[in-house]
């Protein structure tokens, strides 16, 4: 076992003392989290949490915490950031009294692989969730009329992202493939550093993303990130000399047996149930994922043009000046819409459908405003007759379905051969 008998240095031990306690802070109480029938492990946690965190914000912060279960995607909410802040004030505190009354030891050989074994399968866990979802195509929608009439200035960066994703199923399948690998390798000890390697990769790429293109992740995958370099530094010392041509000695990085018999047995039964929880959680989404993927579209999706709107001012803002008409009705398939105005303005909304009745809501996103009613005929597959009130008064329109293969976007596709660069 490598530096069994070597005496750490202080930082060294301290650091080693702060991130178990973060790991711990941070990450507990999975796996049992994610056992069938055990989702209510996590309740006091939250609980604790909505107290801890808003305390910490206004006492040390001096910031107003509101506690809110609305996330904007993954997290980093001023509830995710302040949380944060508190799990690592919380551990380095653990840290300096773990010093303070353990100061005699002088290494912690078992506890630091036992700790590597965790932190890897947590991290593959991850791997796998978002990896499955790529390649069945459940993260980033496909091009639709709705985004394809969306002009690009209007575009936020992280929809510019989701758009350009969304636009190659192959890059979306590649991307969550190298997370699956990842994600597999990490499972295994003998694989692990290859699998650390690997994820470090994929997530520093991802980060990138998130940071570069403002999507809300930036908290999960900068520690994903840490959690995949630890995960490989020990063993980059010997892939190094390796791939130098010199001679390498295999360091097993496996946990040693602990002090009785019994104790082992259940460690070792314990990380054996652990993989088989990331498994499940893995294959669990899969299923989830599938289902998203293949459930019917919406009779609405797509981009519909306004054609002709009987009644005049009946569809204009009552608050302008110069009368403004509806322009394209944009729907999506999971529930987002915008409007789009002569005037180029646009107001995103979210749709509920009711086919049943033929019949939709539009709802403001921002939450001002009012909701909108409107019931609607399909005289053929392309034309929508839409009967609705606006600003009170009624409004009668038809609506003509803009074709998706139309657009230059969707044309486009792959060529071996370019005698010149294709670019608008």
């Amino acid at each position: 076992m490598p530096d069994a008998d070597v005496a750490w240095s202080f930082p060294r031990r301290f650091v080693f003392r702060f991130f178990c306690s973060y790991v711990i802070l941070d990450s507990f109480p999975w796996p049992l989290s994610s056992l069938p029938g055990l989702g209510a492990v996590l309740v006091p946690r939250q609980l604790l949490a909505d107290v801890v965190v808003p305390w910490f914000g206004r006492h040390l912060l001096r910031l107003d915490v509101p506690v809110t279960r609305i996330t904007n995607g993954s997290g980093d909410t001023l509830f995710h950031w302040v949380s944060l802040a508190s799990v690592v004030t919380t551990a380095l505190t653990l840290a300096v009294a773990w010093s303070l009354l353990d100061r005699h030891r002088k290494a912690y050989p078992r506890a630091v692989r036992w700790l590597r074994v965790y932190v890897r399968l947590v991290l593959a866990s991850w791997m796998l969730d978002y990896g499955i979802i790529k390649v069945l195509g459940g993260q980033f929608p496909p091009l639709s009329g709705y985004r394809l009439v969306q002009p690009l200035g209007q575009m936020s960066p992280m929809s510019l992202l989701w758009t350009t994703m969304g636009y190659s199923r192959a890059y979306e399948a590649f991307s969550g493939g190298c997370e699956v690998i990842a994600g597999l390798l990490l499972l295994f000890e003998r694989t692990a550093t290859l699998g650390g390697i690997v994820c470090a990769a994929v997530m520093a790429n991802v980060v990138m993303l998130n940071y570069c293109f403002d999507v809300p992740v930036k908290i999960l995958s900068s520690r994903l990130l840490i959690y995949a370099v630890l995960v490989a530094l020990p063993g980059l010392p010997t892939v190094g000399r390796a791939l130098l041509g010199q001679p390498t000695t295999p360091v097993s990085w496996s946990p040693p047996p602990l002090g009785r018999r019994w104790q082992h047995l259940v460690a070792q039964l314990s990380v054996c149930i652990t993989m088989a929880v990331s498994i499940l959680d893995a294959s669990e989404q899969g299923i989830r994922t599938a289902k998203w993927v293949s459930r019917p579209q919406s009779p609405l999706a797509g981009a519909w043009e306004v054609e002709t709107a009987p009644g005049g001012g009946a569809t204009e803002r009552s608050s302008d000046t110069s009368p403004a008409r509806w322009k394209t009705l944009a729907v999506s398939n999971w529930g987002a819409a915008a409007i789009y105005w002569t005037d180029d303005r646009a107001d995103w909304v979210h749709l509920a459908d009711h086919p049943d009745r033929n019949e939709f809501t539009l709802t403001p996103r921002d939450g001002g405003g009012s909701a909108v009613d409107a019931s609607y005929t399909r005289p053929d597959e392309l034309h929508l007759a839409l009967q609705t009130s606006i600003n009170g008064n009624a409004a009668t329109m038809r609506l003509r379905r803009l074709p998706e293969q139309d657009f230059v976007l969707t044309q486009r596709t792959f060529h071996w051969v370019n005698d010149a660069p294709f670019s608008r």
